[in-house]
Formats: structure tokens, sequence, C-alpha cells
């Protein structure tokens, strides 16, 4: 610790002189086969939080992409600043592929085999806030795609919807038009389950939706309750009967009929901002989480007064310390159980079965977010340690402390013999040197160098 004092524990070692059991000084170890384990906490820690999160359609995989540029899927690796994810199917290869969009402007396929970002494409609208693909594993939409191809549709930063396609064999994707614009940001998009229909959302407070093969608005929702400050609708979902979800920057989950846009159910359990909201593949549930770390979970039930179908607030979970910023339902196929997953600023990823979501505890599949790459160099004539601490983009080299001189063990008198009876050698050792005791330090550790890399990755 910067401050001149450290932690000391202890653990057994076949080596002493190990870099993973390293003591800041080789002669104040304690003997018996102990060696003296320091900790210390002067490298800062930078945990990315998690923007976006897509389940593979036929259940085999989800990706998660970090804010760093990272996607997990496989091993991270780092890119550009992402802000969405989409399965594309590759009815040449059978395959399905994965597409990233990024606030740069660009929609990235993610190459697996090469652990990179490849092949970009140009939006032509700027920042892409949202990256939908069309549902199932076709494409072309009544838009002259055929069988062989798989259409995306990017939220821009202009207010557009522009629709790119992904064909069979081809790498990346193509541009094809702009689909639609409105005004202001355009920041949620998803398919109607029908593959026909698009719906947009963004800092208008409003949500249209278009016709794919025309571009025709066919119906516009003004979500606002209070028309001089119109909320902006940060996430979108489509149900499998059309029915929209909607959730904004009020703090409200919304509920809408998919044919006429008339409002079913508005539900305030955030406090604020509704980043994210996913749904059960059978339509029954529906999750959202935002800027407080919750992830509350709704279902459709009847109407006790006129029977017709309500929405409800059934209970929430918390596993996350910060916002959350992605939702994912992924399916697993005919008799499992379909997964939820979560992902925010914590760095955590989050794990819930879907449809027992409330029976059932969550499961962190991330304990320790984006651990730094540490080595120890070999410790020099009369130096100090060094030690190379690699986070993202920067190196940085750190000198460890030095410990000060252990002071003396009190004398035990020859006659006392109860005392020499109770000194063994935890209590022989100075006072510095008992677990969890702060060890004095003659030299602190501190920061010699930091390399800012230029290049995706360090490694």
């Amino acid at each position: 610790m910067p401050g001149g004092r450290a932690k000391r524990g202890r653990a057994q070692a076949a080596d002493p002189t190990a870099a993973g059991t390293h003591d800041d000084a080789h002669d104040d170890a304690p003997a018996s086969g102990m060696t003296a384990l320091h900790r210390w906490r002067s490298p800062p820690w930078r945990v990315a939080a998690a923007t976006a999160l897509s389940a593979c359609p036929d259940g085999s995989a989800v990706a998660a992409a970090y804010e760093d540029g990272r996607v997990e899927a496989v091993p991270g690796w780092e890119g550009a600043d992402l802000s969405s994810l989409a399965w594309a199917h590759d009815a040449f290869a059978r395959r399905w592929r994965l597409f990233a969009a990024s606030l740069d402007g660009a929609i990235y396929e993610v190459d697996f085999e090469r652990q990179q970002l490849a092949h970009a494409s140009d939006s032509y609208g700027g920042a892409v806030w949202a990256l939908a693909a069309a549902p199932g594993g076709g494409g072309g939409r009544g838009d002259g795609g055929g069988g062989d191809s798989h259409d995306l549709v990017a939220a821009c930063d202009d207010g557009s919807l522009r629709l790119l396609r992904v064909n069979a064999g081809a790498a990346g994707c193509e541009y094809v038009r702009m689909l639609a614009k409105a005004e202001g940001r355009a920041l949620a998009v998803a398919w109607h389950p029908d593959g026909k229909a698009v719906v947009g959302s963004g800092s208008d407070g409003c949500i249209h939706a278009y016709d794919v093969a025309s571009g025709r608005e066919l119906m516009r929702i003004t979500a606002a309750v209070h028309a001089a400050a119109p909320p902006c609708i940060w996430s979108l979902a489509v149900l499998p009967d059309g029915t929209i979800v909607s959730g904004g920057s009020d703090g409200a989950t919304q509920f809408w009929e998919g044919r006429f846009g008339t409002l079913i159910s508005r539900l305030q359990q955030h406090v604020a901002d509704v980043l994210a909201v996913a749904a059960s593949a059978d339509g029954s549930l529906v999750y959202s989480a935002g800027v407080d770390p919750r992830v509350a979970v709704f279902k459709r039930v009847p109407d006790a007064g006129t029977g017709a179908e309500r929405w409800a607030y059934l209970a929430h979970k918390s596993p996350h310390s910060h916002e959350i910023r992605a939702l994912a339902a992924a399916p697993r196929g005919a008799g499992a159980d379909e997964l939820l997953l979560s992902g925010g600023v914590d760095g955590q990823l989050v794990l819930y079965p879907a449809l027992r979501i409330l029976q059932e505890h969550p499961v962190r599949l991330t304990k320790a977010p984006q651990a730094p790459l540490l080595q120890l160099a070999p410790r020099g004539p009369g130096g100090a340690p060094r030690l190379v601490v690699a986070q993202g983009r920067t190196l940085s080299l750190w000198r460890l402390g030095r410990a000060a001189p252990a002071r003396a063990a009190p004398a035990v008198a020859s006659g006392d013999a109860g005392a020499a009876a109770q000194s063994g050698p935890d209590l022989a050792v100075p006072d510095h040197e008992q677990e969890g005791d702060p060890l004095d330090l003659s030299e602190a550790p501190g920061c010699l160098a930091e390399l800012r890399l230029r290049g995706p990755r360090h490694y």
C-alpha cells in the first residue's frame, strides 16, 4: 500500500522464492516451511461494464460485449466501443454468425477463429445504438433478399433505421438502404415476429412501427405521460402475439397492443431509466432492468373484473451492485429450461432460470471479471522486486515495497515454565508477522512507468 503499510497472510509453499508466493524481503520470511504473503492494493483494477448481450437463436451460445470493446463468447479480445450484438444465420455454411454494432458508426463481424472484429461495414447514420436481426434464419423480408440472406436493422444516431444484409458465404454485411427516419436519436429497434415489420424508438418519446418492404410508417405511439418532457425509449421487445414492450428514462415498463398501439399496462417498478427489456420465448414473462440494479419480473394475468389480459409485477432480483445495461433470454431446445442473462457496469454476468426465476437464486458466471495479467520480474542485486501489470491497452511497471527489519521477539525467562509452554512457532514471531496485521515498510511501492498501447491488445 502506498502509505507504507501492507497486510500479511500465510500459506504453505514448497518453494519460498516462487513468484506466486513472493515475499517483499526473503530474509523476513517465517521459518517452519511457511511463506509470508503480502496483500498489496496499489495497482488500480479497472472493470469494464457489460454493454450488450445476445443469445444465438439455436441456443448454442450467448455473446457478451463490454465497454472496452471485448466480446466474450470465447476468450475475449479488444476492439471498438460496442453497443449491441446480433446473430445472423448463414445458410451456405449452416452456422450462426455474430455481428457487433459500435458507437463509431460501424457494424463488425466477430471472427472467432482470429479472435478479432473484422469486415467493418459503415452504417451511414452515425453511431449505432442498437442492432437487431430478422426472426428465424431467413432474410430479405419483402426487400429483394432470398433464403440465402439474413437481414439486420440498425438504430442510428441520426434518427434513422438502416437495413443491412448478411449474404451466405460472403464476409461481413452489406448496406441496403435507409428504412425510415424520425426526430432525435434512434435508440432501440426490434423486429415483429412475422419479419415484415420493425419497431423503433428513440429520444423523441415515440415508438414507430414500419413496414420493411416499403418503409411506410404503420403506427406511431406516444409513450410520454407528460408531453412537455418526453422520455427516451431505451429498449424495445415484441412478443409472439405482437405486444410491444418498452422501457424508458421515466423508469416505466409499458405494454402496448401491437395492432392499434393501445396502452395495456404501465408499471413503474424502477426508480430510474429502464435500459433493457427481454421476454421468455412464449411471451408469458417479461423482464426489465436499468440504472437501479434490479431485474424486475412481469407476468400476463387475466383481469378479475373484465377478464381481459393485463400485466402484473411479480418480484425482482438484485444481484448486481451497479446499473444493468443488458438482458438476454437464451433458448436451450426442447425439454431444457430457458436461461436469462444480465450484465452491467460491475462487469458481472449473472444467470437466472428464466421460467423459475422466483424459485431459484441467480448464479454469477464471472466472480472476478477482467482480472489483470501480472508478471513478477526477477529481483536485481540489492533492489526491490518489479511487477508488470497488463490491463486492457495499458502496461505498467511497479516497484514493490520492502519490508522493514523484523523486531526481536520478547525474551522468555528460563524459570517461567508456563510462558515457555505457551510460546510456539506462532507466538514467538514478532507482532507485525501475525496474520492480518499491518506490515511496516522501509520503502513504499510505486509506479515506475506506464505505457498505453495503440494496438488492439497486449498479448
